[in-house]
Order: C-alpha cells, then sequence, then structure tokens
C-alpha cells in the first residue's frame, strides 16, 4: 500500500471517529456520494470520508473482494440520497474487466432496499449419463482455469474474450 493511499485512509478514519464523536446524541444527515464506476477502494473512501460505511457484494458469481482495487462499483443502496450518517450503503461491484449486469453495460445508483447479488445465468442439468457436473453455457462469465462440458457435450474451457473478460468457450 503507497503512502499516499495510507495518508488518506488515516485521513478518513480521523474525520470519521470525529464525526461519531461529535454531536448530543443526535443523528446527523448528509447526502450519500455517488460511488457508481468508481473502484471499490475509492468508493469506500469517498464514503467514508463522507460518514457513511461501504459494504460490497460481487454481483455475478458471490466471490470475495479481497483486493478493492480490482472491482468496479456497478450499484449501491441507497444511492445519492439524504440519509444518517453511519449508514451501512450496500455496494454491488463486478471485477473491473467484467461488465455490469443487467439490461445495459452502465453502472445505475439504486434506492430502496438492498440489491442481492444475481447471477447472469444458470447452468443447465446434463443428463447423468453425460456426466455428474452441471453443464457450463458457451459465452457465460466463468474464473479461469477452468474446463466443463456443454448441455450438447461440446468441451469447454475457461478463457479470455474480446472484452476482456473471461468467458467459456469450445476447446479441446
Amino acid at each position: 500500500m503507497s503512502l499516499v493511499r495510507t495518508g488518506r485512509i488515516a485521513a478518513a478514519l480521523l474525520t470519521a471517529t470525529t464525526l461519531v464523536g461529535c454531536g448530543s446524541g443526535s443523528s446527523t444527515s448528509a447526502t450519500v456520494p455517488n460511488v457508481i464506476g468508481q473502484t471499490l477502494d475509492a468508493a469506500k473512501s469517498t464514503l467514508l470520508t463522507a460518514g457513511f460505511v461501504g459494504d460490497s457484494q460481487d454481483l455475478l458469481r458471490g466471490r470475495n473482494q479481497l483486493l478493492d482495487s480490482a472491482w468496479t462499483v456497478c450499484t449501491q443502496t441507497p444511492g445519492p440520497v439524504s440519509a444518517t450518517q453511519g449508514t451501512t450503503v450496500d455496494l454491488g461491484v463486478v471485477k473491473t474487466a467484467e461488465k455490469c449486469p443487467g439490461r445495459s453495460a452502465t453502472p445505475t445508483a439504486t434506492t430502496g432496499r438492498t440489491a442481492k447479488p444475481r447471477p447472469t445465468s444458470k447452468p443447465k442439468a446434463v443428463p447423468a449419463s453425460k456426466t455428474t457436473r452441471s453443464a457450463v453455457i458457451p459465452g457465460a462469465p466463468c474464473d479461469p482455469p477452468a474446463t466443463g462440458v456443454s448441455a450438447k457435450g461440446k468441451q469447454m474451457v475457461c478463457a479470455t474474450a474480446a472484452d476482456g473478460g473471461s468467458r467459456w468457450r469450445s476447446g479441446g
């Protein structure tokens, strides 16, 4: 971690600690910053500086976010509205090379209830006579190195696609 980043985090923590310690017990409201499109580490820092806490979930496959700078924020709940400082903001994220799921590739802020991670597609079961594993769907996101079999029995491999993401494709 760089000294600049460490300094920013320390300043954000000091600000948040100061905000929590102030006041006469009454809650303070502020506008939740819009962090859609930012890397996860930048989004968490922005939220912390404004007095909020960011909690992230992978929108595609439920993976853990070990390196926050490798993830991009697609959704946030609550969106940019007035909220009590200290509120947890749920962030829906994907790996930086992946597109945000949904109707469009453009990230959007959401308000209301917490968004649940949704896989982009569910594998179909292959008859037991062919294999005991679930079938993979050609073109669906995957985590390399991996191999699988399509519903039609075709050998599949997880490889980098033209969009930079990892996708299932036919292989030998």
